[in-house]
């Protein structure tokens, strides 16, 4: 099954088999950005071409495909808006029925960045594990950064494809635990498409 979506910014978003596998994803947008990332059963290949977004273009995106996935198990959810008092580690707010959430948003960081904003391009295989360490290790660093208490993290990878693939997700299942531990009110992982938007703090799960 074959999951495609256009913003009004004129990107184009094809995700195979999103509500299981993510076995491949691509991004391609009007600013000459491309990601391909597709996934194995251990790793995932990643190639991508362009600039990186800056943080608060991607804080925007990223805060957008949140609300839009809360919206579908809350009518009252609203739109993403700017923090309403001093930032103190807040990127957005969203507004719900259970009150206002205030989101963080963060994402790993690596070589394939410094890659990509110096030369324009970059591509890697690497093992799922890895990737969702990474993850576990930019969740953690954000932790001792800010006061996780009453903040709600987004791991941000809306332009880093390959962290939303199936391969690093199934490994991230096992890790509930571990997220639930850093003291956020909730840790979520928000991919390019709102079907990529899951969460990973569940307490009940066990890092193997």
């Amino acid at each position: 099954m074959l999951d495609a979506s256009f913003r009004p910014t004129t990107q184009f978003i094809a995700v195979k088999n999103a509500d299981t596998t993510a076995s491949a994803i691509r991004v391609i947008n009007s600013e000459g950005v491309s990601i391909e990332a597709d996934a194995t059963q251990e790793g995932v290949s990643f190639t991508a071409k362009g600039k990186p977004p800056q943080n608060e273009e991607g804080a925007i995106v990223c805060c957008g495909l949140l609300a839009e996935h809360l919206r579908r198990h809350d009518s009252r959810v609203g739109p993403p808006r700017a923090p309403s008092g001093p930032e103190h580690g807040v990127d957005c707010e969203i507004e719900t029925s259970a009150g206002l959430l205030a989101i963080q948003v963060t994402r790993p960081s690596g070589d394939l960045w410094r890659s990509l904003g110096t030369r324009g391009d970059a591509s890697a295989t690497t093992l799922g594990e890895r990737l969702a360490e990474d993850l576990m290790n930019s969740a953690r660093k954000k932790a001792t950064h800010i006061n996780p208490t009453g903040v709600v993290l987004a791991l941000d990878v809306t332009s880093s494809a390959h962290y939303a693939t199936g391969t690093v997700r199934n490994r991230l299942a096992a890790r509930g635990a571990d997220f639930a531990a850093l003291g956020f009110d909730a840790v979520w992982l928000v991919g390019p498409v709102v079907a990529l938007v899951v969460r990973l703090d569940d307490p009940n799960s066990q890092h193997s």
